[in-house]
Formats: structure tokens, C-alpha cells, sequence
């Protein structure tokens, strides 16, 4: 096709920005005569639609568009979080039973973070609650210490009685070994009346300068001192006067803490004397039984 034609169907269809022959030029490809430019933008007639653009713009022509710039962004920052810090559960409560006897409450579950490769541990425990045989009728003090006495003795300062004395200081290891939480002191002297039927120990145990709280019940079996026919049926293999027995009741910790990023609870592996551990212990009349409370951190999986 011939300029001219190509100029006249640029003049009538297209769009100022194509140009007289396409391709955005100010003139047509060489045909071998001068052409004249069209006149001025304000004088062409605007194009009723854009697809006439198509008809003036011969392949090999178009408007190339402006180079292409990038406007950078303000350069980031870091706002540093607050230092993390550790919040202590909140400890155990009591909750009366409905005879009037005091029963330990279940403690809400604690959690505590402790980061170290190295334990250290102390701990500290008192009495908080008891279960009694019958409500009012043991004659119970010390509650909130670490020795608590009931019944009605034959002489002054003749009750029997429970006490605890915790470690100054140890160390522990998370591999499944025991370690010694304190002494457990039992002194089982004749009573008279209502004795109890259980104790609550509220422990507590500073690992690494954290203090995790945790609670264990141990039940106490007074025994009839007399027997029966001259044997003690509750604790066979003793005679008259009977012993008295103490065992763990709950051995698994409700509470639990997190150490290494792994979570534990304390288990009570049980008492421990003459290189002998078992789950209870058994006093004789009359006397002071001193045993070691074993303890042990199991991984909840």
C-alpha cells in the first residue's frame, strides 16, 4: 500500500497519539514523495473509538513508551521486643468437706520455665490440711508449720505427730534418678480419742532460684495399739502394742514445671531407710521414725 493511502486512513481513524502513518513518527516510511505533516492536534478530528487505531499502524511501527522508573522505600527497622519474665502460679487451696473435716483441695495446674544445664534445688514444706476421723475431735495444731500434733496424750506434749524438714541446698538431674527432697519424721506415742486419716504437704521446691509449689498427700493408719489375740492384723509380723503406718497417697504432682523447654511433674519414688525405698513406712509404739522423701521428675509426654 502507497503512503498516500496509509496517510488518509491515518487522518480520518486515528488517534493523535499515532501519528500520521503509525508508529508515533512525525513522518511516513519513504515512498519517494514529501509528505505533507497533518495539521495541528487541535485541528484533527478526536476518533470516535479506540480500535482505529489498528488501521494505521503498519506492522513494524509503534510508539515506544517512556523508560520506566523505580521509587525506592524508606529502609526498614527492628523494634525489639520486651524481655520475657516469669509468672508464679498461684498456690493450693483448701476446701472443707462436707462432715466438717478439712480436705486438701487440688492446687491449680503451675507452670514454670526454668532454662539451665545445671539444678539446683532446696525445699521448704508445711502442713496445710488434714483429714480427721471425726471433725473437731484430734485436738490437731501446727497447721501452716512443719510439724503438726493430734490426740489426746497421757502425758503433756504427748501427742503423736508428723514433721518435715526440707534440704538447704542439692542438686538434681533429669535423667529418671532419685533425689532427696527432706526428712519425714513420724513420733507415734499412745493417743487417746480421734487420731487423723490423712495430711497434706505443701512443698516447695526452689530449682535454680524459682519456686515451683507443689502438694502431696500421705495417709496415716492408727492402729489399735491392744491388736487383736495378741497379733497386729494391720501390720502383719508385729505384736502388741501395734505400729502405726504412713503411707504416700498421691505420688504424681499436679502442678508441673518446664525445665529445658521440656514439661516435668514431680513423682514421690517414696521413702527411703537403710538403703531400703518403698511407699510407706511403719513406726513402732513409742517411738521416732526418721525417713528420707525421695522424689523424681518425670517428663510429661
Amino acid at each position: 500500500m502507497g503512503c498516500r493511502r496509509r496517510r488518509r486512513c491515518c487522518r480520518r481513524k486515528c488517534p493523535p497519539p499515532c501519528g500520521p502513518c503509525g508508529g508515533g513518527g512525525t513522518v511516513c516510511p519513504p515512498a519517494g514523495k514529501k509528505i505533507v505533516d497533518p495539521p495541528p492536534p487541535e485541528k484533527v478530528k478526536p476518533p470516535q473509538t479506540p480500535i482505529f487505531v489498528v488501521c494505521c499502524c503498519p506492522p513494524g511501527y509503534g510508539s515506544s513508551g517512556q523508560t520506566g522508573y523505580v521509587i525506592p522505600g524508606p529502609s526498614g527497622y527492628v523494634i525489639p521486643g520486651q524481655t520475657g519474665y516469669v509468672i508464679p502460679g498461684q498456690s493450693g487451696y483448701v476446701i472443707p468437706g462436707q462432715s466438717g473435716n478439712i480436705i486438701s483441695g487440688q492446687s491449680g495446674n503451675i507452670t514454670q520455665q526454668i532454662s539451665s544445664l545445671t539444678f539446683l534445688i532446696s525445699t521448704v514444706g508445711v502442713w496445710s490440711s488434714i483429714l480427721e476421723e471425726v471433725a473437731g475431735a484430734t485436738f490437731v495444731t501446727g497447721l501452716g508449720t512443719n510439724q503438726i500434733s493430734w490426740g489426746q496424750g497421757n502425758y503433756p506434749g504427748g501427742q503423736s505427730s508428723y514433721y518435715f524438714e526440707g534440704i538447704s541446698s542439692g542438686s538434681i538431674s533429669l535423667n529418671g534418678s532419685y533425689f532427696v527432697l527432706g526428712t519425714f519424721v513420724h513420733h507415734n506415742y499412745p493417743v487417746y480419742g480421734y487420731s487423723i486419716r490423712s495430711a497434706t504437704l505443701q512443698l516447695t521446691v526452689i530449682i535454680n532460684g524459682v519456686e515451683v509449689g507443689f502438694s502431696f498427700q500421705f495417709d496415716h493408719n492408727e492402729t489399735p495399739n491392744e491388736g487383736v489375740n495378741g497379733t497386729c492384723p494391720q501390720t502383719p509380723g508385729f505384736g502388741p502394742p501395734c505400729p502405726d503406718t504412713v503411707s504416700i497417697n498421691n505420688n504424681r504432682s499436679q502442678e508441673t514445671v518446664i525445665i529445658d523447654g521440656k514439661q516435668y511433674v514431680l513423682c514421690l519414688a517414696g521413702f527411703s531407710q537403710n538403703n531400703q525405698v518403698g511407699g510407706q513406712f511403719v513406726t513402732l509404739e513409742n517411738q521416732a521414725n526418721a525417713v528420707q522423701l525421695l522424689g523424681q521428675f518425670v517428663e510429661v509426654k
